[in-house]
C-alpha cells in the first residue's frame, strides 16, 4: 500500500484532470513553486492548498468526474497517512500476513509511536499460541527495545513476563527466571497490579521448576496475599493447584490429594483446563500409593475433559496415563498410549513430555530388548530435536538419544572398551536430566 506526500498528491491529481503546471499559476504562485511543491522542495500551507482545490475541484466538475478529496488531505504527509491507517486496523483482528504489511508500512514510513510495538506483540502472541516459542520470543524482544527507548516501564514489565513465558515453554529455565524477576521489579516499580500477579504466578512455577520449592511455596502466599478471595478467586484456585504439585513432589502425596479434594468442592467454579489438570495429578499421585483403580478413574475423567476441551494437553494425560498400564505390565496399551502422547506432544510443541513420553518408551523397548523399535524411536526424536536443542537441558537430551543410538547400532564388537565408555557417558548424561512429575500446566 502507497501514501503520498502532499506534493505527490498535486502532481498525481493535476495530471488525471489533464492540467498543466501554468494553469496553477492562476491562483497566485509562479510555476517554479508548484514544480518545487511536487518535488517536495516547498510546503503548501493552508490557503494556498485551498485555493489549488478549487482549481482542481472546477476541473473535475468539468470532466464530471468525482473528486472527494479536501484541504485537510492535500497537506497531510505520507508519514502522517500511513500512521493513521495503522492505527486503525490496530483495532481490528488480524492474520499474520496483515500483521506483517503493516509491520512493513510501519519500517517504510518510519512509524514508531505506540505502533510498531503493538503490532509486534500481537506478532507475538500468534506465534506464541501456535506454540513457535522461539519465533514469538524474538517478536517480543522486538517491542521490548522500542518500550525501552519509550521508558515505558508497564509495557516492559509485561513485555518481561512474556519473554520468560516463552523461554518457560522452550525449558530454558534460567532464563526464564532472570525475565520474570524482571517482570516482578518493574509491576512494583509500575504499580500495576494485574502484571504483579502474574509475575509472582510465573515466579512461582519457575522456582518449582528448578527445585527450589521453598521458594515456590514463597511466592504462591505472596501471589495469594494481593488476590482478592471474591474477584480473584479462580485465579486462587489456581494457586493452590500449583500447591498440590509442589507437595507431591516434596513427596508429600497425602497432602497433595487432600488438597485436590478440597478444591474439587468448589468442581462447578472451576474451568475445565484446571479440573482436567487436576484430576491429571490426582491420577498420578494415587499411582505412588498404587491405588491403581482410583489412578485410572482420574486419568479418565482428564482425558475426556481434554479431548473435548483442551486437547494441547492431552498428551500429558495420555504419557502419565501409560504409567498405569506399565505398573499393571500391560505393555502393548502403554505403548500405544505412548505413541499417541508422544505424535501430539509434536503437534503442541510440549517439549518436556515429548522427552517423558520418549524416556519411558525408550525403557519399555530396552527392557523388551527390540533394537528396532528402539532404533526407530531414537530417530523419531533426534528429527524433532535437532533443531530445537538451543539449551543445555534439551542439548543433554540430544546427546543422550545420539550416544544410545550409536551405541544400539554398534557393529565394532573388537574394540569392547570404546563401547562401555559409550555407555558410561550415557549413564551420566541420563544423571545429568531431571525431569519433573505433576507439571502445573
Amino acid at each position: 500500500m502507497e501514501f503520498l506526500n502532499p506534493g505527490e498528491k498535486v502532481k498525481n491529481i493535476r495530471k488525471l484532470l489533464g492540467l498543466k503546471q501554468e494553469k496553477l499559476e492562476e491562483i497566485g504562485v509562479s510555476r517554479n513553486f508548484i514544480s518545487m511543491v511536487e518535488h517536495d522542495k516547498r510546503k503548501l500551507n493552508k490557503r494556498t492548498a485551498a485555493k489549488v482545490l478549487s482549481v482542481f475541484q472546477n476541473q473535475a466538475k468539468e470532466l464530471d468526474i468525482d473528486l472527494d478529496i479536501d484541504v485537510k488531505y492535500l497537506l497531510t504527509s505520507a508519514s502522517d497517512e500511513a500512521t493513521s491507517y495503522c492505527r486503525e486496523k490496530l483495532n481490528s483482528d488480524f492474520t499474520m500476513d496483515e500483521i506483517e504489511q503493516l509491520i512493513e508500512l510501519c519500517n517504510k514510513y518510519k512509524i514508531v509511536e505506540d505502533i510498531l510495538p503493538n503490532l509486534f506483540m500481537k506478532k507475538a502472541d500468534i506465534l506464541f499460541d501456535k506454540t513457535i516459542y522461539n519465533e514469538a520470543f524474538v517478536e517480543y524482544y522486538n517491542a521490548l527495545e522500542i518500550y525501552k527507548d519509550k521508558k515505558d516501564i508497564e509495557n516492559k514489565a509485561l513485555v518481561f513476563n512474556k519473554l520468560g513465558k516463552c523461554k518457560l515453554n522452550t525449558l530454558d529455565f534460567t532464563e526464564s527466571l532472570a525475565y520474570f524477576i524482571r517482570s516482578n521489579n518493574l509491576s512494583s516499580e509500575c504499580n500495576n497490579l494485574t502484571i504483579k500477579q502474574h509475575s509472582l504466578f510465573n515466579l512461582a512455577i519457575i522456582y518449582g521448576r528448578i527445585d527450589k520449592l521453598e521458594e515456590a511455596h514463597t511466592y504462591i502466599n505472596n501471589f495469594i496475599s494481593i488476590c482478592d478471595s471474591k474477584n480473584d478467586l479462580y485465579e486462587i484456585i489456581q494457586a493452590e493447584v500449583l500447591r498440590a504439585v509442589y507437595y507431591a513432589r516434596e513427596g508429600k502425596y497425602e497432602k497433595s490429594i487432600e488438597t485436590y479434594l478440597k478444591i474439587l468442592v468448589k468442581e462447578t467454579q472451576i474451568k475445565d483446563a484446571t479440573l482436567a489438570l487436576i484430576y491429571n495429578n490426582l491420577g498420578s499421585d494415587y499411582l505412588e500409593f498404587n491405588d491403581l483403580e482410583n489412578s485410572m478413574e482420574c486419568f479418565n475423567r482428564a482425558q475426556h475433559l481434554r479431548e473435548t476441551r483442551d486437547t494441547s494437553k492431552l498428551c500429558r494425560t495420555l504419557i502419565d496415563k501409560s504409567k498405569v498400564f506399565i505398573k499393571n505390565k500391560l505393555t502393548n496399551e502403554a505403548i500405544k498410549l505412548l505413541n499417541e502422547g508422544l505424535d501430539m506432544a509434536i503437534i503442541y510443541s510440549d517439549l518436556e513430555y515429548l522427552i517423558s513420553g520418549f524416556n519411558l518408551l525408550e525403557e519399555i523397548y530396552s527392557s523388551l530388548q527390540d533394537d528396532n523399535a528402539l532404533n526407530l524411536l531414537y530417530n523419531k526424536v533426534l528429527y524433532i530435536l535437532k533443531n530445537k536443542a538451543n539449551n543445555q537441558y534439551l542439548a543433554n537430551v540430544y546427546a543422550k538419544i545420539c550416544l544410545n543410538s550409536l551405541i544400539h547400532d554398534s557393529k565394532n564388537e573388537n574394540n569392547p572398551e570404546f563401547r562401555n565408555k559409550l555407555i558410561d557417558l550415557s549413564v551420566f548424561l541420563n544423571k545429568s536430566l531431571n525431569f519433573s512429575k505433576n507439571d502445573f500446566q
